[in-house]
C-alpha cells in the first residue's frame, strides 16, 4: 500500500519549485529538466493542476504555467486527493475483495483510526510549511 504516489510525490516537487519562483511563467521543459522528471508526466501533473487553481496556464511563445494560489491554502491532504482521492486504509490487508467478516474485522476498526489520524495529520501539513515559508 502506498500513500505517497510517484505522481503526488512529483506534484509537490514542481509546486515547491513553482512556489520559491512564484512569479515566473514556468514551461513543461524548464521544470522537467530542473526536477528531472519526464515531460509528458511533468505536463500531466501541471494539467491536472490548472484544473484546480492551484496553477494558471499561459499559451503562445512566452507561454507555460505561472503558480497561482497560496501555498498557505494548499494542504497535502488537498493535493493526494486531486490525484488519488481519498485516503483511506480500511481495505482489506490480506488483498480480498469482498471481506467475509467486516463486521468483526479485528483491523478494521485500527485501520480506520490510523485512516483518520493520517488524514488529519496531511489536511494540517501545507505545502508552506514544507517549504519553510
Amino acid at each position: 500500500m502506498k500513500l505517497i504516489t510517484k505522481q503526488i510525490d512529483y506534484a509537490i516537487r514542481i509546486l515547491g519549485s513553482m512556489a520559491r519562483e512564484k512569479d515566473i511563467m514556468h514551461t513543461t521543459t524548464s521544470l522537467a529538466e530542473k526536477l528531472k522528471i519526464s515531460r509528458p508526466f511533468v505536463r500531466g501533473i501541471l494539467q491536472k493542476l490548472n484544473k484546480e487553481n492551484i496553477v494558471v496556464s499561459s499559451k503562445g511563445k512566452s507561454g507555460g504555467f505561472k503558480f497561482e494560489a497560496d501555498p498557505h491554502k494548499i494542504s497535502v491532504i488537498s493535493i493526494i486527493e486531486i490525484f488519488d482521492g481519498q485516503v483511506k486504509l480500511d481495505n482489506c490487508l490480506i488483498g480480498n475483495k469482498v471481506c467475509p467478516d467486516t463486521k468483526t474485522c479485528l483491523l478494521k476498526k485500527k485501520l480506520k483510526e490510523m485512516s483518520n489520524y493520517i488524514n488529519s495529520e496531511f489536511k494540517s501539513l501545507t505545502l508552506a510549511e514544507l517549504l519553510n515559508q
